[in-house]
């Protein structure tokens, strides 16, 4: 994950070695890829409040100095440290997200289906887009039916927007 250059990165994670070790991480992981070709290398972003007008040129770094198999661009929600960073331009959104589908064209190439997962995100970021626009829910709500968050503590929930602990993993 890098949620901005070098120094808004570092600032938001809070640690000054962060982007510097994401960096390596990844160009360590471009080096297994020649030996396991079949390993796709992506990178996810957070869309925050804080780094909102500055993704354009993260993208563009992100395209021509790592350039990943894959780059996706993920809306804050649940309950982020700092709820400032919710208060996001959704018109940004949009404008960032059409721009990141033409800066990064091809997504995953290398494995069944792999054009349904890209065709997918895309469709993602438009619900996402209406969702947040028109304060509606625009799909039926499958939380806990397809899949389920588990927080750092163990913490088993059906979905990260509501507050329905299902259980705990370290119970089991």
């Amino acid at each position: 994950s890098i949620d901005g250059l070098e120094e808004d990165h570092n600032l938001i994670r809070m640690n000054d070695e962060s982007f510097k070790r994401v960096i390596q991480t990844f160009h360590r992981l471009r080096e297994l890829k020649l030996e396991y070709p079949n390993l796709n290398i992506g990178i996810i972003t957070t869309f925050t409040s804080f780094n909102q007008y500055k993704m354009l040129d993260m993208m563009k770094f992100i395209k021509k100095e790592l350039n990943p198999d894959s780059f996706t661009l993920s809306l804050t929600r649940g309950n982020p440290k700092n709820k400032i960073s919710k208060e996001i331009d959704i018109e940004q959104y949009k404008k960032i997200t059409t721009i990141k589908n033409k800066i990064f064209k091809k997504g995953y190439d290398n494995f069944y289906l792999s054009s349904l997962r890209n065709a997918n995100e895309t469709i993602i970021e438009d619900i996402v887009y209406k969702t947040i626009k028109y304060n509606k829910f625009q799909t039926p709500c499958y939380a806990a039916s397809l899949n389920a968050i588990i927080s750092p503590e163990g913490d088993v929930f059906g979905c990260e927007i509501l507050n329905n602990k299902i259980g705990n993993i370290r119970d089991v």
